[in-house]
């Protein structure tokens, strides 16, 4: 018997919170996690914290703060743009692989992990008091976004199911739950570039610049492996959605990686990095010195992620 919508989406919030304090304890550890540390960086980045918060209901508004003419014209001809630019990949993926168990497991991959990934991150950082990572994913995420309005606004293109000639199956919206849940906030026109690739993508690429989040960068590589999937499959967005969120992450992360943004100092705040810690081995500082005599350069940092992985 299907759940109420209401009680459904009660459930959905109560897991992402369920989640997050799962996610905590494993993670950080359980006698790793500091009140007075939590408290005190909470104080310290509530703005960066209510700015996180708020930039993703924008972009679940602009459709209702924006009118523009001829929307659907425009929606149309882009849609037969990407279309001819990756829709057969798409229909590929439909006609091979389709089961309602993969669907239901990739309708979860995208719903949930995505939402816990976005909220969970700045949560991580600040209790494991790494408030310098916290402030480069801070102003990474906040550029994406910023990015990312004026193409939602001016640049409208639709899921892959948006008109018939498509011939691709909307597997997420017609799912009665998790369709409803989505449409209910998702005015389906903010395609390109796709946000979840670029956010998720500029969470890795901060997270693989620390030696010291490396069990939570290889959870994070993999939910981007996982959802880039989804979103292909689900028919929620186009091979050229991928490639502009991909360009967009490394734009993002370049430029805050080559500026003096973290030169802000608030009052009395020290800011402080994970590697700042104590707590390594002796193999662990060995590996760390290695890596401090390269580059720190935002290029040498991707390089090295991958190096690790």
């Amino acid at each position: 018997m299907a759940l109420p919508y209401e009680m459904f989406t009660a459930g959905y919030a109560a897991t992402i919170l369920t989640g997050t304090v799962a996610g905590l304890i494993f993670f950080v550890g359980l006698k790793n996690i500091k009140r007075g540390i939590i408290l005190l960086n909470v104080r310290r980045n509530w703005i960066l914290l209510m700015i996180l918060t708020a930039l993703p209901l924008l972009l679940l508004l602009e459709s209702r703060l924006t009118i523009m003419p001829d929307n659907d014209a425009q929606t149309l001809r882009n849609v037969s743009w990407m279309l001819e630019h990756g829709g057969d990949l798409i229909r590929y993926l439909q006609n091979r692989i389709e089961s309602s168990i993969i669907t239901d497991f990739f309708i979860f991959i995208y719903v949930w992990v995505f939402t816990f990934l976005i909220f969970f991150t700045p949560i991580y950082l600040l209790v494991k008091n790494d408030t310098v990572l916290f402030k480069k994913y801070s102003f990474a995420v906040i550029l994406n976004y910023l990015i990312l309005l004026p193409f939602y606004l001016f640049l409208p293109v639709s899921v892959t199911s948006y008109a018939p000639e498509t011939m691709l199956k909307p597997l997420l919206y017609i799912d009665t739950n998790w369709g409803m849940l989505v449409t209910s906030m998702d005015p389906l026109d903010n395609d390109f570039p796709s946000g979840h690739i670029s956010i998720l993508l500029t969470t890795l690429l901060i997270m693989a610049s620390s030696y010291h989040h490396r069990k939570y960068t290889h959870f994070v590589m993999w939910g981007l492996i996982a959802i880039t999937f989804a979103i292909l499959y689900l028919g929620i967005h186009w091979i050229m959605d991928v490639i502009g969120g991909i360009a967009l992450a490394v734009v993002a992360v370049l430029i805050v990686m080559n500026t003096k943004l973290l030169d802000i100092r608030f009052p009395k705040l020290r800011l402080r990095s994970a590697e700042e810690m104590p707590s390594e081995s002796s193999d662990e500082l060995e590996d760390r010195r290695a890596e401090n005599l390269d580059s720190s350069s935002p290029a040498d940092q991707i390089r090295r992620f991958f190096r690790r992985i």
